[in-house]
């Protein structure tokens, strides 16, 4: 099986740097020095949210399917009423959908939806070996990304095939897969999904999750057999563009 690990989670957005501060004070992770701020960076314990300025960024428009939000963040803090007010504080707006009592949706400077949950059952300890304490501001933890389909057992299936990642259903919650550096990988059968449109903003991708590889195409051929295809429109030479079963793109990068 080739070695492909999840990495990174880039996000489409009208301002890369601005949406790198906002991420960096909601979390507390570090912004990586990137030349000429092209793909700014911010990272901790083997997790990195890279952004990417889109020329014609439009929104998503969760919860319809107009213009899916196709994927979010998952965050988990231990007060959730303190997170949001302090999400709030550095620009971040409750979503036009009621909370829930384990997690409020938020939308970030972008457009995009992200929740403040929770920690998750049964794996609490992989978002306390990742959090960052900082002195008076509530300690809010990436913890993974939920995917929007509309078969979860084949994503599930076709994640696990990809990656190998560990398998994970604890009590009372949807299935989870977890990445060797804990971020998690989650999922959500959407009614009438409607897959991205990429390279267009029709439908955009909103965000895509980067795969790094040692052996390119040794990743590639094992992505299709698992049940990815390959991409019409191919941007990169050290990368390579794939669609999962529901159409979201995913990039295999070989590493630098």
């Amino acid at each position: 099986m080739a070695d492909i690990r999840f990495e990174a989670v880039t996000i489409d957005c009208p301002d890369a740097p601005a949406l790198a501060r906002f991420y960096h004070d909601l979390t507390g992770m570090a912004i990586e020095a990137v030349a000429d701020d092209t793909y700014p960076t911010v990272s901790a314990h083997d997790v990195a949210l890279v952004f990417q300025q889109v020329d014609g960024y439009r929104p998503p428009t969760w919860p319809t399917q107009e213009r899916g939000q196709q994927m979010h963040l998952e965050f988990v803090t231990d007060d959730i009423p303190a997170a949001v007010a302090y999400a709030e504080t550095i620009g971040a707006v409750r979503a036009p959908v009621p909370p829930e009592d384990d997690f409020t949706v938020m939308l970030d400077l972008s457009g995009h939806p992200f929740c403040l949950a929770a920690p998750f059952t049964g794996l609490e300890e992989h978002a306390r070996r990742r959090e960052i304490r900082r002195d008076g501001i509530p300690t809010i933890t990436l913890a993974g990304v939920n995917v929007d389909c509309p078969d979860l057992v084949r994503m599930v299936q076709f994640v696990i095939a990809l990656t190998g990642m560990e398998y994970c259903a604890p009590d009372g919650e949807p299935p989870k897969l977890l990445a060797g550096n804990g971020l998690l990988y989650l999922f959500q059968e959407v009614d009438d999904y409607r897959p991205p449109t990429w390279p267009t903003q029709e439908r955009g991708q909103q965000m895509h999750i980067d795969y790094i590889v040692d052996d390119l195409g040794g990743a590639v051929r094992h992505a299709l057999r698992a049940g990815a295809t390959r991409a019409d429109v191919q941007p990169g030479t050290y990368y390579v563009v794939m669609l999962d079963p529901a159409g979201h793109p995913f990039c295999l990068c070989e590493r630098g």
